[in-house]
């Protein structure tokens, strides 16, 4: 029996869809992320840097509102608080500049530029105080082949199916992510916190194999 040319080439972009059909990824409901490490090379102040993005009104809602992006960066070991320390940065023909502000939270000197599409592995900032201007080279500390936070997201879809799965109602993912990367004795790791109304399930991830290497409730 002869098949009808509508009938065909229904049945052929059926096949075709359903061959390109991906899971959905957990991408859109990162509301927080550190995407790259920084350290200061040779500097005689040591400082690191981090960058990625944040909601700009940051609320555990579930609802994933406009992202902030920015370099964030901290002054180690506690440098003398009476002492203002500026920071300039130079990138795509824009200069950024920022005060360093003693951070509530982390106790440390912190100064935050606003910067979109950030996409460096080493750049230089001039940091200034009292009568110095010293021009820092900062180095990314990702060692090469660490996956990116798509990648980690999709090995935590595979490796643990059943705890991602839990978040789920009715198909629509009920809550959001803090994905950080960091790195220890030169490994990679992702950080990746899945919170909801319920609390936060920690998990710590290989940032090379993408293995799932522990996992923790946080309420």
């Amino acid at each position: 029996m002869k098949l009808k040319l509508p009938i065909v080439i229904f049945l052929i972009s059926l096949m075709l869809f359903s061959g390109c059909y991906t899971k959905p990824t957990l991408d859109e409901y990162v509301s927080e992320l550190r995407s790259n490490c920084y350290e200061s090379v040779q500097s005689d102040l040591p400082i690191t840097a981090g960058y990625g993005y944040t909601e700009k009104m940051p609320s555990l809602d579930g609802e994933i509102t406009q992202r902030t992006y920015a370099l964030i960066f901290r002054l180690k070991d506690n440098q003398n608080e009476n002492i203002t320390y500026n920071i300039c940065l130079n990138f795509k023909g824009k200069e950024y500049k920022s005060t360093f502000k003693l951070n509530a939270v982390s106790h440390t000197l912190t100064a935050i530029i606003p910067v979109d599409n950030f996409n460096l592995n080493e750049f230089d900032i001039t940091l200034s105080y009292s009568s110095t201007n010293q021009v820092i080279k900062m180095k990314s500390t990702l060692p090469k082949g660490t996956i990116s936070y798509s990648k980690a997201l999709e090995y935590l879809q595979k490796h643990q199916s059943e705890l991602v799965n839990s978040y789920y109602t009715n198909g629509e993912f009920c809550g959001e992510i803090c994905a950080r990367v960091l790195v220890k004795d030169n490994h990679p790791y992702w950080y990746i916190g899945l919170t909801n109304s319920k609390g936060t399930k920690a998990l710590l991830i290989d940032g090379k194999s993408g293995d799932v290497l522990a996992v923790r409730d946080i309420f």
